[in-house]
Parts: structure tokens; sequence; C-alpha cells
């Protein structure tokens, strides 16, 4: 495939992470960056030998790009992804797609318009040792899946400003695990309910810990427990998560920290399947080097080149969008909430 001209645009923390990810990628050339800091933005543009600009749209007008990797806060996504997608761009954008159906739609629409490749970023779709547990379901080694808890925790400090005003642990952290039960059960989710408080803050507002049951239209049962509480000295961020997965013939049990796995089955008993080759001999893995973030945005590169699909499209996250929408709801009116019947404001 012919290299991917991209423009970054967001250069915060994660942006950082996206311009290492893209520069090490062969398939990729990092053709130009943006940010609102305009300090920020020279030095990055700086340090890769590429164009800098405040605004997007500089990257959007220039002909010679291909593709635009967003990791700008998920309120300000909308407006520039649109705008990239009618230029005829394709747009990799960083979880959730939106904080409103509004922007989700708008964002759907103009993909679907304008015949370009959107991949919405739900990283853990690519984490090893969630990808080799999808294949251990999907080869039916648990059985059918009837039931999975899910725990992540991050640091309270640090989160900025508009994480706690404009998005939220539901939308910005929930999200995560939502959709790798999406992904796990192979289903849709039929009713919410959650339970959510302002432990650490008092009383300014946001919660900083929820507790969310899920009910499966095939009858499977999911629970995510998020908490933004954890000391400012942990050693993770948000990769403290932990999930159990049971089946009618067997149970996985994933810890993301230490990216292991334990599989107890009823045909070969209790074992602790390798992921240290997953996915490592995966056809078109970008090397020994590889992680998470990395192996995505190789992924959009063989989108935009059309040698894949993208495993989270705008339809699905635009519904992921609705069901997190429908667990604040549940918050904010201590009741279940159906997703048949309910839409987004």
């Amino acid at each position: 495939m012919n290299r991917v001209n991209v423009a970054l645009v967001g250069l915060g923390a994660f942006g950082t992470w996206h311009a290492r990810s893209l520069r090490d990628l062969p398939q990729c050339r990092i053709a130009g960056v943006a940010d609102a800091d305009a300090t920020r933005a020279r030095q990055m543009g700086d340090a890769l030998g590429v164009p800098a600009a405040r605004d997007a749209q500089a990257l959007i007008g220039d002909e010679a790009i291909d593709a635009l990797v967003l990791a700008v806060p998920p309120f300000a996504a909308a407006e520039i992804g649109v705008a990239a997608l009618k230029a005829g761009k394709h747009v990799f954008l960083e979880k959730p797609i939106a904080v409103t159906d509004a922007d989700a739609a708008a964002l759907q629409a103009a993909a679907e318009a304008h015949d370009r490749v959107l991949m919405v970023g739900y990283v853990e779709r690519f984490n090893p040792s969630l990808r080799r547990t999808k294949a251990l379901i999907r080869t039916g080694a648990i059985g059918q899946v009837t039931k999975i808890s899910s725990r992540r925790a991050s640091r309270f400090a640090g989160k900025p400003d508009w994480v706690w005003d404009r998005c939220g642990i539901v939308v910005h952290v929930v999200g995560h695990d939502l959709d790798v039960m999406r992904w796990f059960v192979d289903d849709e989710v039929e009713r919410v309910y959650a339970e959510a408080g302002s432990l650490m803050r008092g009383d300014l507002g946001q919660p900083d810990t929820v507790c969310v049951t899920l009910r499966f239209r095939s009858g499977a049962v999911g629970i995510i427990e998020s908490a933004w509480t954890l000391p400012s000295n942990h050693p993770a961020e948000e990769n403290d998560t932990r999930m159990d997965v049971a089946g009618t013939a067997g149970m996985i049990s994933v810890n993301n920290l230490d990216q292991t796995i334990n599989l107890c089955s009823e045909s070969s008993g209790y074992r602790l399947p390798s992921i240290l080759r997953w996915p490592g001999n995966l056809d078109g893995d970008v090397g020994p080097l590889s992680w998470a973030l990395k192996d995505e945005l190789a992924h959009f590169a063989a989108c935009v080149g059309g040698e894949a699909e993208p495993p989270v499209t705008a339809a699905h996250a635009r519904e992921t969008l609705r069901i997190l929408l429908a667990i604040n709801k549940a918050i904010e009116t201590s009741a279940p909430v159906a997703l048949e019947t309910f839409r987004p404001q």
C-alpha cells in the first residue's frame, strides 16, 4: 500500500503518544500537526520536521494530506471531523465519538455521504490480552458468554477540567469497558442501571465512582465498576483494569495491568494461555516494539488503503454513546433505563 499522509490534530499528552506511534509506522507519514497552543504546535512541528498550525482548517485544506488523526477533547472533535470528511479526508478520532448524539450523528452522516473512513479509537480492541480473550471466546473455549464483570481504576488527581465538566467518568471511561463487553458478547444492550457518587470531590457535581449493570438481549449480564480514586503515586493511570468473563463451559480472568490471562474450562481445566506472541505473530503486526495504540493506527492506515475495515465504526460508536447517555440517565433518575425506548436529548 502507498504511505498515508497523516495530519495530527491535538498535541496534549495523548496526542504526543499518537505522534510517537505514527512516526514509527512505515505505512504512515506525518505531514502536519495542529494545536490550539501555538507554542506546543511549533515545538512538535520542529521535532518532527513538519508544518505546524493553530487551526486544523489549514491542514484540512492541504490536498497532500490523506487523513486526520484527532486527539482532541470529544466535544471539539465533531466540528473538525465533519469538516475533514467533507473535504475528502479520512478520519481517526479518539473515543468517545462525541458527547452528544447530535454530534455523533453529524459525523456518521458526513462519513457515509462522502464515502470516507471514520474509525473511532477504542484502543482496548488492540490490547493484546483482550484480543487473546476474544479469540478464546470466538473459538468456544468457555461456551456462550453469560456474565462479564470489569473493574477499572485510575488516579483521582491530574484530570483536566473538561473531563469533569464536559464529559464525565461515564462517557470518558466507562465506554472502554462497554465497548469490550459488546465485542465479547457480540450482542446489543437491552437495559442499563447505575449508581454513582462524588466521593472524592464532595459536592462538586461530577461522579468519580460508578457501578453499572447491563442486560444484553441474549440474557448475558455485564457489571462495570469504574473509579477515579487511586492515589497520585499509584503506578497505573487507566491500566489498573481487571475483567472476568464467565460462560456456559468455562471462565476467563484478565489482568490488564500485568497482561495476564487465566482460563478455566470444562474441557481443558486450568491454563495460562500465552499472550507473548499475541499479536506478535499476526499478519500485518507492526513489529516487536508494538503497542496497542500503534497497532490501532496501523489498522487505520490499512483501512485508508482499502485493506481492512474499522473495528469500531461511526454507527457502532454512536450506539455506544447512546448506551453511555442512558447510563447517565439511570444515575440521574435512580431507575433502570430500557434502550428500546431511550432517545438522547
